[in-house]
C-alpha cells in the first residue's frame, strides 16, 4: 500500500464525531510515538485508526491537542503503555491488598505507580508501573481512563489464536527500541518477555538468547512478526538469515474493521487492535 506508515489517519464516513460518547478510544504510547484507535461496539468494529511516529521523547501534548479525535469525550476510554517494571502472578497468590508488597518485592522505582490488569486467558493478574513522565500526560489528557501495560493485550490476542495448536511458535513483536517475544508449545504459553535494545546486534540477540535458553532450533520454530517491521528493515532481514519458518502475524477474526482500515498490514498494530479482546 501507498499509505505512509509513519503517521497516517483514517477515519470512517460512518463516524460521526458529535456522537463521539458511543465509541471506545484505545491511545497506545511508546516513548516516541502514539497511535490510537476509535471501535463501534454497536456495529463490532473499529472506525478510526492513526499513528504519528518519531516523536520528541514523551513529548505529546501538541499533537494531543492538535488531534480533533483525541480531545473528545469517549464511552469508554483505555491506554496502552510501556513499562520496564512488570510481573505476572497467578490469580491464586494474588491479593490486592498486597499489591505493594509485589511491587517492592519485583520493582526498583519505588516513586512510580502501580497499576494492574486482569489477563483472563492465563487466570492471571499483570502488575506493572507507569513511568511518572507519561502519567503526568495520561492524567492531564485522559482523567478517569483505564491502563493497560503493552503486553497485556498482546498475550490476550497471541493465546486466543495459538491456543490451538501443536506447533512451537516464537512472537517477535517490535516497537522502535524495544522488543516483546512470546513462545508457545503444545497450544501453552512457555514465555514471555519484553527487552530494549538499542543496536542491530542487540535485536537479533534476544530471540536468539530465548531459543537457547528453551533449547528451541531456530530453524523449526513458526516465527511470527508483529508491530513497526516490514520488509526491507534491518530487523527482518536479520529474522530471516537465523530463522527458517518466518511470517506476518494476523489479526483475530473476531475484530471487525471498516473497509478503509483493511488497507492496513494486520500485523502492525496488533496489540493496540487486540484491546477489544481484554474488554
Amino acid at each position: 500500500m501507498q499509505q505512509n506508515l509513519q503517521q497516517f489517519k483514517i477515519v470512517d464516513k460512518a463516524f460521526k464525531i458529535k456522537q463521539a460518547s458511543k465509541y471506545y478510544l484505545t491511545v497506545k504510547f511508546t516513548e516516541t510515538a502514539l497511535n490510537y484507535c476509535v471501535y463501534d461496539p454497536s456495529k463490532r468494529r473499529f472506525v478510526a485508526l492513526a499513528n504519528y511516529e518519531n516523536l520528541d521523547s514523551y513529548q505529546y501534548d501538541n499533537l494531543i491537542v492538535n488531534d480533533e479525535l483525541l480531545t473528545q469525550f469517549y464511552g469508554k476510554l483505555r491506554i496502552i503503555v510501556p513499562s520496564q517494571e512488570y510481573t505476572l502472578i497467578p490469580n491464586e497468590y494474588f491479593d490486592l491488598k498486597s499489591v505493594n508488597d509485589y511491587a517492592s518485592l519485583h520493582f526498583r522505582n519505588r516513586s512510580n505507580k502501580v497499576f494492574v490488569n486482569d489477563v483472563p486467558s492465563l487466570n492471571a493478574k499483570q502488575i506493572f508501573t507507569l513511568d511518572e513522565r507519561l502519567q503526568r500526560t495520561v492524567t492531564h489528557f485522559f482523567e478517569g481512563a483505564l491502563i493497560y501495560f503493552e503486553g497485556t493485550p498482546l498475550l490476550e490476542g497471541l493465546i486466543n489464536q495459538s491456543s490451538h495448536t501443536e506447533k512451537q511458535l516464537l512472537y517477535i513483536h517490535v516497537v522502535k527500541g524495544a522488543i516483546q517475544l512470546v513462545v508457545f508449545s503444545n497450544g501453552k504459553l512457555q514465555f514471555y518477555n519484553r527487552f530494549e535494545y538499542k543496536t542491530d546486534d542487540e535485536f537479533i540477540y534476544f530471540p536468539l538468547f530465548v531459543c537457547k535458553q528453551l533449547d528451541l532450533n531456530p530453524k523449526d520454530l513458526h516465527v511470527f512478526m508483529l508491530g513497526a517491521i516490514r520488509p526491507g528493515d534491518v530487523a527482518y532481514n536479520l529474522i530471516h538469515q537465523h530463522f527458517r519458518k518466518v511470517h506476518f502475524g494476523e489479526l483475530s477474526t473476531r475484530l471487525g474493521f471498516s473497509a478503509a482500515m483493511t488497507q492496513i498490514p494486520q500485523h502492525r498494530f496488533y496489540s493496540l487492535l487486540n484491546i477489544e479482546l481484554c474488554a
